[in-house]
Order: structure tokens, then C-alpha cells, then sequence
């Protein structure tokens, strides 16, 4: 039997005649738009049952679309007609067009004013209308162009027909003939894509929203819906407006809450399509009262709000700790309840017990599961079960368990727990829990009663430090070093176990299978033995000892949990603990003298084993901690291996190099060396270099990579080689020759590459595209502009040129020029941790603001820009979602110090 815990959300109606539905405070609230108070009307047909109702034939549009003009009078399209006579024809215009505006438009011919088509309104997206009028045209080349009159524009026009209106001979037809509108002038976009077209693209039913319908308000200033609804307690509130809008137009609204405004202008920008429905999120939150609350959204802009489905309200934490506790009955006893980032422990403390009595991972899934039966012996699995019942779930130790200093959040929460022989502590932080003794009259353990992922199986496995992986079996008397981590194949995260120090006293591992044949638990501990030697605690004694348990994600490899777990154990009550990484660019910050010694080769001998056949080397690994595991290495196609990202290969090389010229070893010298021909393989003919070599497909890592510095870096480095630096004097000369001719070429793209505007030089996009050099996309947030980061590094590798030519000095004056020209005067950027971990980020208004950049400039109007995930522009930091605004840094003093003090050092100098 498999324990989850589930997340259950209170969905709360707001009802109109004052029916309300309570919520908990701690839950979510989803408000239903359509059950307010609203201008306009509920709409229950999405595009889907708009094909539905209508009997029109569904091919929609004739010829390849139909043109949708600019929102704005005088709009228009214009055909040509070659008439064949002299006098009355009658011209028909098709068009669709399901908005509640009235888009009349006129027609003129040859430049003169005819009469005014209404173009009423059409009852579904997919039917078209027609409407006609009687006009005279000339014999010959006749011009007839259709106007809009109304802000609206025109409905959205298929075609214009023409037909004769004259007697005829006999076997003579009148003339008719269909002018296309996508054929002729016309402003807008021509539109191929109907309702119809899209589900036949698309599975259906398209519905989308939620609820019984969403609310489409009327297309004026002051449209508005307005909410009731109650909640149990006051408090702080993140609200997400879910809404769809297909117009090109931005529609603004001001939001108030129970009567005062706490928004002027959340701005509801286009979601592209009529289907693709989203979350607008309000940049602060907002206070609820407990009981009932109001809330209205009205439109500021005459085309109304955007198409809104409900309010989803998410309560937000008062405090910003990472760790919270509460008291809780938890399986029919009380329990301190534990809330840490990495999961929720609950410790029993009733009765005279003490211990944990379950720990949950983020995933629902408790891996120890106290109350499960059977349990061993018809008792209680927990941790640590360190002696006599001390520590162990379900069972009576005379233990009394305190808050140390009444703390119940925080970094760090701490219980205390004693009897008349021992006194734990156990501390609680966000991403483990370190267990101390205070006290102990006689010999304790640390014993871990566990099921695995959740449930207890066949597959469950440990891993000791070696990096192999077993079953329990009891196959160890003592485990050196004492730590060991848990895993299910089903499982997402690892559970480890850790001891300090490091000691005679016996380890135990074994799987315990009940009578009946069930597979019950399994039990690892230190300072016990196994099933075979009588479970006999000994040889831990004292308050020396420490022990650490918490969980991992499972994708992590050996070496990174080994990190990870040597992290803890050295500083095992410190909050905000990083992995204990061996490998760091300030390694070459060393001596030279240390480069000879067995640390130094023995790192570049671990060093080595990561190069792949290519000659490149993986970013984000721990390079120095040698290989145990084929899962310790970063294979083709994870998304490290052969990287130029986050000073993958080029720093590995630097360290090979000053090991090789330190003790002209061969091996060294040979890795080096393949490096540099991964180099010069990975150059494009263009001279930039891409992210990840060999490709990874037409993606953003193919394009030429300025971001984060990973082009810069290789060519600083080939910049050593060819300038007579003696850490490199093992270089062939043929290599060097090659270095030479690389370094040339990639010059020539950093300048070919330099965007320009109206003439001028600017700076440079964080990636460009490696045949045109044009700006290019990176992932959705990133979009091709102006890079207020990156560019910042290229001017420095410019400045670096010892004898520069003009126009390098060009480039350099360019881009100060440029930067100088698009800081962000006048403002400042805030910050505050969340309750959820997170870093919330926003700009105020500041006279004094300055020294601020963006991380993206529009193209053409150097206006700072923002995309959430949707990879829409927009150009006001508070409109993109909490999550990127938390998660990405879009604004930074980069430029700051190459501005005031290294060009004007390079200035004087040149």
C-alpha cells in the first residue's frame, strides 16, 4: 500500500442573492466570473460551439484567407475591377464578424465617395455574411476601395464581388466575378486560420473554461464584473484573473477590493487566440476580511475587459520562513507538524513517546509510515529509535518533547526531547534534519525503520559512498564513510542518512519479511547490529554524535549526492548549506608552485576522465571528484555534455594547461591539446561559436552563444595561446597558427554581429544566428534584442585588443555610446523573500535611481523588455507572471563598472 497526501482545493462559487460559500483561508478560492454582477453576458460558446449552431457551409473563407483590418477608422481594403461596360453593378462584400460594435464601412470608387455598407453583425464566427449595393462603374480599370467608419475597423472580409447589372443577348451571362480581399490593398494581417480550420487541427470540444460560461462585457469604458464571495479568515492574497483574448489590443481595468482600488491598470494583453486561456496575475496582493468580500474589475479603455473565466485567489504566507510548526493529530496521535521545503516530517509527543512518526516528500509519498500495518512485530516503524523506545514512534520512553525557545518558524526549528537517560535535539531546517545528543547514560543508535518511495518493494535499493548500488542484506558490519541514501526506481527523490564522526561501532542493513512472506520495512542504522549478531547496540556513546537525514531529488548522480551529503555532515546545523563542490574556476587562482603538487594532479587526473571523445568537457559538474558511476559523467543529449555554457571546457582546459606546463607531463598535454582541436572544430565558418558542440539540433544552443560569456571565453583563451603566455609555451606551433586564425575569424563575427540602428552601432543580442548573423531567440523568454548583460562582455574582450584597428575602436565607442544611452535613470529595483522561498522582485520610482540596466532592449526602440514564458513582448516589468519575476534576472548593474572606470582607463590609453 502506497501513502499519499493529497492537495485538495476548496473551490469557492461566488453566488449571486447573497448565497456564499465559506472557504479555508489556507486554500485556493476559484471565483466563477459569470456568477457576479456583470455588463454584457455570459458566453458559453467557444469556437467550437460557435461551428455547432451555425448551418453555414464550414469551409469558411474563399481563396487562401480573409483580411482583418487595424482596429482604427479608415481601415480599408481596396480591389481592382475591370469592367466591361458602362453602368449600374452590383458589388458584394463577405465578411464575418461577431462583435456587438456596429463596423459599417463605405465605399469609394475611383476615389469618389459611394454609399455606406452596415455589414450588420453575423451570428457566429464561422457563417459569413453578405450585404450589398448598387454602384456605377466606368468601362475599364475601376478602383473600389471599402472604408471603416467606425474605431472598430471592418469586419473580417473574405471578398468583394461584382456583378453585371444589364440586359444581356441571347446565350450571353452576365458577368460575375470574385475579387478576393487578400488579392488586393489592404491594411492588416491576412487571416487564414477560422474557427472551422483550427478544429479541424485540434481535438475538440473547445470549451476552455470553467464553470458554466465565461463573462463577455460590453465594449465600452466602465464595463465591469463584480464578485461575492466569503472567506473564513483575513489575511493576504495573490489574484490570478483566468481570461482569453484573441484582439491584438491590450484591454486595462481597475481592479477594487470591498469598495478601494488596489489597482489602476491591470493590464489584460492578447493571448493570440480565442482558446488559449490564461492567468493575469496582480503584481501585489490584496487584503480579504473575513466573511464577505467584493470584488470588481471595470474596463478603462472603450473596447471592455478581455473574455473573463473566473478569479482564482491564492492565500499568501504572512511569514517568509522556509520552516513552520504546528500542532496536529496526525494517524490518531499528537504530533509536532513539520513544514520544511524539502518536505513535512511529523514527530510524535504525546504520551511519552518521541520520534518521527512519518516523513513526506514533496511527491505525497512517507517513508516511514508509522501507522501503516502491518508494522514489525504489530509495533511502529520511525527514526531514530535510538534505544529502549527512546526516539521511536508509538512507543512509551518517559520522553517529554519542547520548542526550543518557543521558535515555531524560521531558517531553523528545534525540538528538544529527554528522558532520565538521553536528551536529543532535533533540528528541523529547509532542506534536512540534523540530529544532536545532548545527553546519553549508555550506548544509543541511529536507526532509520524505512519504507522506501513510499511502499516497500522488491526494488528498493541503497548506495554507499563507492557509488554501488545494493539491496539490504546485512552484507556490512560497519560502512566507511557512515553515510548511505536511499532510492526507489519509482521514486522522484533520494532519501539519505549520514553520520559524524566517523567510528568502530557496527552499521546495520537489512530487509525485514514477515512471516506471511511480505516485505515489511527495511532498517539501516549506525551503532547497531543486524538480525544475524542479536540487534546489539553498541559503540556510540557520548554527545559526539551527529546524524542527518533528508530527502533529494533523484535525478541527481553519485557524485552530486556525495557532495551534497559531505556539505551537510561539515556543517550539519547551518542553514543554506550549498553542495560541497571540489571543482571552481578559483582553483587557478592558485600558485604556481601548487600545480606541480598530488592535489593539483590528482584533480586534473579526474579532470581528464570527464573529457569526452569530442574533446569537450560537461558544465555543471563536479570535475575534481573522480568518476565512479557511468551516471557521474554527463552523456550526449543530457544537457552537459560538450558545452562551452557556465565555464564548461575552456576552464577545465585553463587547469589542464598550468598542470601540463608544470610538470610537461604527456597526459596533460594531450588533453589539452584535444580541447583545443574541439575548438577549432566547434568555430562555425561565420566565426562564432554555438553553446553545445557537436549540435543538439536546430535549437537556441545551436546559435552563436555571446550569452552568460560562453563565446568570450574561448576566444580569451585561444588569446593566451597565441600570446606568447609561457603556461602555454607546450603548444604546438601548427595549433598556435590555427588559435591565430580562429581568433581573427570570431573578431570578425563580434563586428559583423554589432546591431545597428538608423546607422549607428549599438550592442549585441545574447545569441545570433550562426549563418546571418541576425539576433536570434533563446528560450521563450529570451527574445532577439539588445542584451544589456552580454554586451558588456564583448566590450571588455574588444578592449583587451592590444593594438585595435578602427573599427574595432568603432565598436567599442558604439556600444559605450549605446549603453550609456539606455540606463535606467530614475528608478530602483526592490526585492523581498517570500514565504515560498522565493525572491520577489519589482521597480519604484526614484529621482535618484540609477546605475540600473535591462537584460533585454527592444530592437528598434531601445525600450527595456520583458516575456514571461508566453513569449509575449511587453514592456512593463509588473506584467510578467510571479514566477519569472522571482526566477530570472531582467535587470542588473552590469555595465556600471566597465562605464566608470575601465573605458575611461582604455580611453586614455588609446
Amino acid at each position: 500500500m502506497q501513502i499519499h497526501l493529497r492537495n485538495h482545493i476548496v473551490a469557492a462559487v461566488a453566488l449571486p442573492c447573497a448565497m456564499f460559500v465559506d472557504s479555508f483561508a489556507a486554500e485556493p478560492i476559484i471565483v466563477e466570473a459569470e456568477s457576479g454582477d456583470f455588463t454584457g453576458w455570459v458566453d458559453k460558446h467557444s469556437c467550437w460551439h460557435n461551428v455547432m449552431l451555425t448551418d453555414e457551409p464550414h469551409s469558411t473563407f474563399s481563396g487562401s484567407g480573409f483580411v482583418d483590418t487595424p482596429n482604427e477608422v479608415g481601415s480599408f481594403i481596396e480591389v481592382a475591377y475591370d469592367a466591361l461596360w458602362t453602368g449600374p453593378h452590383k458589388v458584394t462584400v463577405r465578411y464575418t464578424h461577431i462583435k456587438p460594435d456596429p463596423r459599417p464601412g463605405q465605399l469609394w470608387i475611383n476615389g469618389v465617395e459611394g454609399p455606406v455598407l452596415e455589414l450588420p453583425q453575423n451570428k457566429a464566427l464561422p457563417a459569413f455574411n453578405r450585404d450589398s449595393t448598387v454602384v456605377d462603374l466606368e468601362q475599364g480599370r475601376n478602383l473600389i476601395r471599402l472604408v471603416a467608419l467606425n474605431e472598430g475597423g471592418l469586419g473580417n472580409t473574405d471578398y468583394i464581388k461584382v456583378a453585371e447589372l444589364r440586359e444581356v443577348g441571347e446565350g450571353e451571362l452576365p458577368r460575375i466575378q470574385v475579387l478576393e480581399a487578400e488579392d488586393g490593398l489592404h491594411e492588416g494581417k491576412i487571416d487564414h486560420h477560422s474557427c472551422w480550420n483550427f478544429i479541424a487541427e485540434h481535438e475538440g470540444p473547445h470549451t476552455g473554461f470553467t464553470g458554466e460560461g465565461y463573462v463577455d462585457t460590453d465594449n465600452h469604458v466602465g464595463s465591469h464584473v463584480e464578485v461575492r464571495f466569503n472567506v473564513a479568515d483575513a489575511g493576504e492574497y495573490r489574484l490570478h484573473a483566468r481570461y482569453v483574448h484573441g484582439k491584438p489590443d491590450t484591454r486595462p481595468a481597475e481592479v477594487s477590493v470591498n469598495g478601494e482600488v488596489v489597482d489602476p491598470s491591470l493590464k489584460f494583453t492578447p493571448t493570440e487566440h480565442w482558446t488559449h486561456w490564461t492567468y493575469k496575475e496582480m503584481y501585489q496582493s490584496v487584503s480579504l476580511a473575513a466573511g464577505e468580500n467584493v470584488i470588481r474589475l471595470s474596463a478603462t479603455g472603450p473596447e471592455g475587459l478581455a473574455n473573463l473565466d473566473h478569479l482564482k485567489l491564492i492565500p499568501v504566507s504572512e511569514s517568509n520562513a522556509r520552516v513552520r510548526l504546528s500542532e496536529v493529530q496526525w494517524a490518531g496521535v499528537g504530533c509536532y507538524k513539520i513544514e520544511m521545503e524539502m518536505g513535512t516530517a511529523y514527530f510524535e509527543k504525546d504520551n511519552g513517546v518521541s520520534g518521527l512518526k512519518s516523513l513526506i516528500d514533496n511527491e505525497g509519498n512517507d517513508w516511514i509510515a508509522s501507522y501503516m500495518p502491518p508494522g514489525p512485530n504489530g509495533d511502529f516503524r520511525g527514526f531514530p529509535n535510538s534505544v529502549e523506545n527512546f526516539g521511536h514512534a508509538g512507543r512509551d520512553s518517559g520522553s517529554t518533547t519542547t520548542i526550543v525557545d518557543g521558535v515555531t518558524e524560521g531558517e531553523v526549528v528545534i525540538l528538544e526531547s529527554s528522558n532520565e537517560t538521553f536528551t536529543f535535539q532535533y533540528h528541523f531546517l529547509a532542506d534536512r534534519i540534523a540530529v544532536k545528543v545532548l545527553k546519553s547514560e549508555g550506548d544509543y543508535c541511529f536507526l532509520l525503520e524505512s519504507v522506501v518511495g513510499g511502499q516497500a518493494d522488491e526494488e528498493d535499493y541503497f548506495v554507499t559512498a563507492d557509488g554501488k548500488k545494493r539491496i539490504p542484506s546485512g552484507e556490512f558490519d560497519d560502512i566507511t564513510p557512515e553515510w548511505l541514501y536511499l532510492g526507489d526506481p519509482k521514486a522522484k527523490n533520494f532519501l539519505f542518512l549520514a553520520k559524524t564522526p566517523e567510528d568502530d561501532a557496527p552499521n546495520e542493513n537489512h530487509r525485514q519479511i514477515r512471516p506471511n512472506g511480505m516485505h515489511n520495512m527495511d532498517l539501516y542504522s549506525f551503532g547497531r547490529t543486524g538480525r544475524d549478531r542479536g540487534y546489539k547496540t553498541f559503540g556510540m556513546s557520548g554527545n559526539e554524535h551527529v546524524c542527518v537525514i533528508g530527502f533529494a531529488p533523484a535525478f541527481r548522480n553519485h557524485n552530486e549526492m556525495t557532495a551534497l551529503i559531505e556539505a551537510y555532515l561539515e556543517k550539519a546545523f547551518t542553514p543554506g548549506i550549498k553542495d560541497r563542490r571540489l571543482w571552481s574556476n578559483r582553483l587557478l587562482k592558485n600558485d604556481d608552485s601548487w600545480f606541480t603538487s598530488a592535489e593539483a594532479r590528482a584533480i586534473a587526473d579526474s579532470v581528464i576522465q570527464y573529457q569526452s571523445p569530442q574533446g569537450g568537457w560537461p558544465k555543471s559538474t563536479d570535475l575534481a571528484r573522480p568518476p565512479l558511476t557511468i551516471g557521474d559523467i554527463p552523456q550526449p543529449g543530457s544537457g552537459r555534455a560538450n558545452s562551452f555554457d557556465n565555464d564548461a571546457t575552456t576552464v577545465p582546459m585553463e587547469f589542464i594547461a598550468k598542470v601540463a606546463d608544470a610538470t610537461g607531463e604527456e597526459a596533460y598535454i594531450d588533453s589539452f591539446n584535444r580541447g583545443l582541436d574541439y575548438l577549432f572544430a566547434a568555430q562555425y565558418e561565420t566565426g562564432g561559436w554555438p553553446q553545445f558542440w557537436p549540435l543538439r539540433g536546430d535549437k537556441y544552443y545551436s546559435r552563436i552563444t555571446y550569452n552568460d560569456g560562453a563565446m568570450m571565453r574561448v576566444m580569451e583563451l585561444l588569446k593566451y595561446v597565441v600570446s606568447g603566455d609561457d603556461t602555454y609555451g607546450f603548444v604546438d606551433a601548427s595549433r598556435k597558427d590555427r588559435a591565430r586564425a580562429a581568433l581573427e575569424l570570431g573578431l570578425e563575427c563580434i563586428l559583423k554581429s554589432q546591431i545597428r540602428q538608423n546607422g549607428k552601432l549599438t550592442g549585441w543580442c545574447a545569441q545570433h544566428h550562426e549563418m546571418t548573423l541576425e539576433p536570434a531567440w533563446a528560450r521563450a523568454y529570451e527574445p532577439p534584442s539588445l542584451s544589456g548583460e552580454e554586451s558588456v562582455g564583448v566590450v571588455r574582450y574588444l578592449m583587451s585588443i592590444e593594438d585595435p584597428s578602427a573599427e574595432v575602436v568603432e565598436a567599442i565607442e558604439g556600444a559605450v555610446a549605446w549603453l550609456k544611452a539606455v540606463e535606467m535613470k530614475g528608478v530602483r529595483l526592490e526585492s523581498a523573500r517570500r514565504g515560498d522561498g522565493r525572491t520577489e522582485r519589482w521597480l519604484v520610482e526614484d529621482p535618484e535611481g540609477e546605475g540600473l540596466w535591462a537584460r533585454f532592449y527592444e530592437l528598434e526602440t531601445n525600450r527595456p523588455l520583458y516575456l514571461d514564458r508566453d513569449s509575449v513582448f511587453r514592456y512593463d516589468f509588473s506584467e510578467i507572471g510571479y514566477e519569472r519575476r522571482s526566477g530570472y534576472g531582467y535587470h542588473g548593474d552590469w555595465p556600471a563598472k566597465l562605464l566608470k572606470e575601465e573605458y575611461p582607463k582604455w580611453k586614455a590609453k588609446f
